[in-house]
This record gives structure tokens, sequence and C-alpha cells, in this order.
């Protein structure tokens, strides 16, 4: 018997070998399929543990400003700063509308959401985001970390607790890179943040004298030309608070809250 082991065992070790490159094959088209199928089709349900811009807590730095708690101090203490930078698919937004809070949060939205992902990169629209910050003053954390706000809200999963970011991660983003996708804005309506404007109503004075919450709405269309053409529609929401801009005295953006996406067709 263990002679006949011996003698079939180069061939079990060959079939065994084949079978072990069929699994891990079949494992490879799986995640390719499932990547290939990333869009921005989830729902998200901020449960904000981190930044509530939309607080009903009394006037304070971290509950009405969008400043964080001291706990969150160490983690973006830890995060490398981003270089602000502009790109020929994200160019600088127009002076003129830095000068209205309404008119720049519909020029960056729209920018932000605006997409080629055959030319242009994640981190291109990460360095145009930091560009058009506006550091989020609080005495809570230090300053070095003030202009690391924007960046966290638009890409990290645990700032809402939610199922999707503003910008999303390297996979989908190469997978939709692959399906050759832009994505076009359309439907953009802004309008001023109700307990925003109770809490500056009730006397608050935020540290920033030009903070204000943004509520918006507005369209995504997404066409996709790799192996067929395919068009989705998505409805979108987000609160976008502003402050002041270092560059030109202008608005920024301090951060972004409440993202909600939803595939409509």
């Amino acid at each position: 018997m263990l002679d006949r082991l011996r003698l079939h065992r180069p061939l079990l070790l060959v079939g065994g070998a084949l079978i072990a490159g069929l699994l891990l094959l079949l494992g490879l088209v799986a995640v390719a399929v499932r990547l290939s199928t990333a869009r921005p089709s989830h729902q998200a349900v901020p449960t904000s543990t981190r930044l509530s811009i939309q607080a009903t807590a009394p006037p304070s730095d971290a509950a009405v400003s969008g400043t964080p708690e001291a706990t969150d101090v160490p983690s973006w203490n830890a995060l490398a700063p981003v270089v602000p930078a502009t790109s020929p698919s994200y160019p600088a937004i127009a002076v003129p509308d830095r000068q209205d809070p309404d008119a720049f949060t519909r020029a960056f939205v729209t920018e932000l959401f605006t997409r080629n992902y055959r030319a242009s990169t994640r981190a291109q629209l990460i360095s145009w985001a930091q560009y058009e910050d506006a550091p989020l003053r609080s005495t809570q954390y230090p300053p070095a970390d003030w202009s690391k706000v924007l960046v966290d809200s638009l890409t990290d999963l645990t700032w809402d607790d939610a199922d999707d970011t503003p910008i999303p991660a390297d996979g989908p983003w190469l997978a939709l890179r692959s399906e050759q996708a832009q994505e076009s804005v359309s439907d953009v309506t802004v309008s001023l943040d109700p307990q925003w404007e109770q809490q500056i109503a009730s006397g608050y004075q935020p540290p920033d004298s030009l903070a204000t919450v943004r509520d918006v709405t507005f369209t995504i269309t997404q066409h996709a030309s790799a192996g067929g053409s395919r068009e989705s529609t998505f409805s979108v929401a987000l609160a976008v608070q502003l402050g002041s801009s270092p560059r030109d005295g202008g608005y920024g953006v301090a951060a972004t809250n409440n993202y909600v996406v939803k595939e409509v067709s």
C-alpha cells in the first residue's frame, strides 16, 4: 500500500496543485466581479460619534461648531498632513464664488462629485479638497490638526458610522476606473442648515467669523462604458460646514457630515 502511494505521489501532487490553482483563480474572479460592480449605491444612515455640526446641545466649540471631542486628538495627530494642490482635473474654485456661502457650497459640491475616473486620481481629488480647506478652529485640539478635519470627513467611514464616504476608497475608485466611469452633478440645491440657524439666533458666536453650515441635495449621473454602456442615477444629501479660507479671505470647507447617497435608477 505504501509503495502504491509512493508510486502515485507525483500524480497526486500534480492533481492537488491543479485543484488549488483552480480554486485560487475562482477566488480572484469573484473578487474582480465584486470590485467591478462597486459604485456609490449604498445609503448611509449617519449616527455620528465624532462630529455633529447639527448638534442640539448647548452652544460650545465641540457641540455646535463642528469640532471634535478630545478623544479624537490622538487619531488626528497620527494622520499625515495632506499637501494642498490643484490640477487640470480639479482647478481652484473661482474667486467670485468664494465670497458667497451658497455659491461656494454649490461650486465645491459640483467639483467634488464631478469625476472622470480614467483621467484623474483619488490623490488629486484629495489634494484639491485640502486646497479648499478652511481650518476648523478649536481650543480643544492642536492647531496642527485643524487642517486634517476636512479630508478625514471625506474619506473615513467611521466619521458618521456610514456605509459610504464622499470620496471612495482606493478599491472602489480603481474599479470605477476599470469601468471607464464618469460622473456628473445636476439639480444642486443649497439651504441654510436650520439647527445652525437656531444656534446662531440663540446667541452662539463661533470661533470663525465665517463659520456656517449649508445643507445640500443634488443628483449624480454615472456613466460607465467598459463592457457595454451603463448609466445609473443617485440622489445625494450632504451637510457642508464652511469657514475662513487661509488663501484669500473668502470661504473654504471645514468639514462635511451627514452624507447620504441612494441609487434611484
